[in-house]
This record gives structure tokens, C-alpha cells and sequence, in this order.
């Protein structure tokens, strides 16, 4: 017969498993933390880009407006230009 094993537990056998369970969920945690604050970061300096685009676009599209008789000329005028300057290109008519 077999005889039974000496079953001793210490305080490291315990504790140290407890204590690596703890740090890694610890750090997952802090890692998680960390990206998400990186992530609301990113999107923060997204949004401002975003605003300053449509912002701008705004203005263009007034520019655009005020001036769409004046701004057509100097369109055609410059097709005309690259036209001239550059016989072999093919450009599409200007509507």
C-alpha cells in the first residue's frame, strides 16, 4: 500500500500565487486604464481637426458663393492656360 504524502502548506506556497494573480491583474488593469485615456485623447484631437475643417470648408463654400462668377473665370482661364502650355494633355471640359 501507498502510504499517504506529508500534505505541509507555507505561507509562500499560498502567498505567492495570490501575490502574481494580483500583479497582473494589477497591470491589465493599468494597461487598460492607460490605453483608454490614450483612445479619449485621440478622439479629443480628432474632433478639433474635424471643427476646423468644416470650419473652413464654411468659409470656402461663402467664398464661392460671393464670388462663383469671378472664381469660374479664373478657373477657365487657367484651364485654357494648361491648355496651351500643354498641347499632349487631355482635359475634360470645364462644365
Amino acid at each position: 500500500m501507498t502510504e499517504p504524502k506529508d500534505v505541509h502548506v507555507t505561507a509562500k506556497k499560498v502567498w505567492l500565487p495570490i501575490g502574481l494573480t494580483t500583479s497582473v491583474v494589477v497591470a491589465v488593469a493599468t494597461g487598460s486604464v492607460w490605453i483608454n485615456s490614450q483612445l479619449l485623447s485621440i478622439n479629443f484631437s480628432i474632433q478639433g481637426v474635424e471643427t476646423k475643417l468644416e470650419t473652413r470648408l464654411l468659409a470656402v463654400e461663402r467664398q464661392i458663393e460671393a464670388n462663383g462668377g469671378k472664381l469660374r473665370a479664373e478657373v477657365q482661364t487657367w484651364v485654357n492656360l494648361l491648355e496651351a502650355r500643354n498641347a499632349e494633355l487631355d482635359i475634360p471640359e470645364f462644365p
